[in-house]
């Protein structure tokens, strides 16, 4: 039996189309429901589904806490994990079982439900920050350039018993890229992973989440994860970040203001990186 997890933060609407969406697959399945808003409708919805245990957490834990409550109250042999503004392909479910065979845990494309309006700017390696995944997921296979999100992993039971999603940080809590560190600690413990490109899930992405100054927020805060775990080398980091912030003003010669943007972003990629790592010390002086 598959396991699927899923954490939900009132979105009735589209959690009602994605618990219609698993009901169609085949597979044997149960859903493992973790509110965590104070919300009480997702109660009255449950009464038109037979296959799911609802686990109300209130509005106090994060995503990451979620994620691992939902984990460890599975009983499948398989735990998959999608969310809920997401749909899965017709047939997601037979793909995992059919895949994961070989390998201990494995994850897929996340592709965009709605048709979005790009902006000038834009470039399709993007995507990440946006909660989609980038052009190369689809051919890359060991998962260690280009990482699945959490709206699209499966694993086996085994792999859950050896590692947890790590939980946010501190007071305030930090902004956790939980899935890119869940998957990274997976490798780590020496388990084999894949990408499988014909294990897809469609998200329901925000026209807002497309606008400049989100994006920058969202690229702020990964570097700023990255700082504080120490997952890139700080020379580097510091290399390319004042390679970025130069390339600015040589692209603004140049009126490619294309590229100003990306380098705007990376070089606050990098700023975020090295507060991350002053975070880090403040905190365990």
């Amino acid at each position: 039996m598959i396991s699927i997890v899923v954490i939900t933060h009132k979105r009735i609407f589209s959690l009602k189309a994605l618990l219609d969406a698993l009901n169609a697959e085949t597979e044997e399945f149960e859903i493992v429901l973790i509110n965590n808003s104070s919300s009480k409708e997702e109660e009255e919805l449950l009464k038109y589904y037979d296959n799911i245990r609802y686990l109300s957490m209130g509005a106090n834990i994060d995503l990451s806490q979620a994620r691992n409550l939902g984990m460890n109250a599975s009983e499948g042999d398989i735990i998959a994990f999608t969310d809920d503004d997401c749909i899965p392909k017709n047939g997601w479910l037979n793909v995992i079982k059919e895949n994961i065979g070989d390998y201990d845990a494995i994850g897929g494309p996340v592709l965009s439900y709605l048709a979005l309006k790009y902006p000038w700017w834009w470039d399709d390696e993007y995507s990440w920050l946006i909660g989609l995944s980038p052009p190369a997921m689809n051919y890359e296979e060991e998962g260690i350039v280009h990482i699945p999100q959490t709206a699209n992993i499966a694993l086996k039971r085994k792999v859950a018993q050896k590692v947890q999603f790590r939980e946010a940080l501190g007071k305030p809590r930090l902004p956790l890229r939980e899935d890119t560190l869940f998957w990274k600690d997976i490798r780590s413990k020496g388990f084999k992973v894949r990408i499988i490109p014909e294990m897809i899930v469609y998200h329901r992405i925000p026209q807002e989440r497309l606008y400049f100054h989100a994006c920058i927020k969202r690229s702020f805060n990964d570097g700023l994860l990255q700082g504080y775990f120490r997952e890139e080398d700080l020379k580097k980091i510091i290399k390319f970040g004042l390679i970025s912030f130069i390339e600015i003003f040589v692209e603004m010669l140049r009126i490619r203001p294309k590229f100003v943007a990306a380098h705007i972003l990376q070089t606050m990629r990098s700023m975020g990186f090295l507060y991350g790592i002053l975070l880090y010390k403040s905190r365990n002086v």
